[in-house]
């Protein structure tokens, strides 16, 4: 999981970073940055991948805040997904009152989304992918104090082969992904957890006693045509999870791993 010592070597060579390494996953990171971002979502993965930096930042006592950037898509057919990054960065803000800062929001309008599940709307002219990037760039070249945006994109499950919503692309990860350069802004871009599968993760909210947090984070990702026109957001009655999609499974197959 962890990277060569060979890459490692060239890494710090080249861009002049530390690593901090997490059960063999190594995790890029300069002491000099005074802010970093998460692109928090509201999932497990991003949410203990900010966690994590958090811990980082506060044992080796280095004076980096994280700051969460989020972006609010889905809206027509998810509209709970907002409330729910909002919910998780209040938690690790009160984990890490010290170190967390701002939680920053993009919107992603549903005509340009697309979806593993289908595009949400017939008229998907480009890729959410594109919006996320573009926001990180947008941020960063506005706020030059930034050193890096970190991502908490996972590997597919090595379990779940025949699931009809398992995204192929997360099968074999393009390992130079996980340290790139946004365009405009010149800011790290970082994907640690790009090879890692979901049972580290959860292994990870066991071993730092965070279980709380994940029972506030939400992975699922599918439909409930049921509720979703009339819902309107309670902090005490959210939809309950689809169970049928990709990201319901994985996280299952993920608790029922380690938990």
């Amino acid at each position: 999981m962890s990277l060569s010592e060979a890459y490692q070597e060239l890494w710090l060579r080249v861009h002049d970073l530390e690593f901090a390494e997490v059960d063999g996953v190594s995790i890029p990171f300069s002491p000099s940055w005074q802010k970093v971002c998460v692109n928090l979502s509201g999932g497990a993965d991003s949410a203990l991948l900010m966690s994590l930096l958090c811990a980082i930042i506060q044992e080796r006592g280095y004076a980096t805040n994280v700051d969460a950037i989020s972006l609010n898509r889905c809206w027509s057919n998810r509209p709970w997904q907002p409330f729910i990054s909002q919910e998780v960065f209040k938690k690790i803000k009160t984990m890490f009152p010290s170190i967390v800062g701002e939680q920053y929001t993009c919107f992603l309008a549903p005509e340009i989304e697309h979806s593993v599940i289908g595009f949400i709307t017939p008229e998907m002219k480009t890729s959410s992918s594109i919006t996320t990037t573009s926001f990180n760039d947008f941020h960063c070249f506005y706020n030059p104090d930034v050193g890096a945006v970190f991502h908490g994109r996972t590997k597919n499950s090595s379990d779940l082969l025949d699931h009809p919503w398992r995204m192929k692309r997360r099968d074999d990860p393009d390992k130079t992904e996980i340290l790139q350069k946004l365009e405009y802004s010149q800011t790290y871009v970082i994907r640690p957890l790009l090879v890692i599968e979901k049972d580290w993760i959860i292994d990870q909210y066991k071993k730092n006693g965070w279980l709380e947090l994940l029972k506030v984070t939400r992975s699922c990702e599918g439909n409930i045509e049921k509720l979703y026109r009339s819902w309107r957001f309670k902090a005490d009655s959210l939809p309950p999870e689809c169970g049928e999609c990709y990201w319901c499974a994985e996280r299952k197959w993920a608790i029922d791993k380690v938990v």
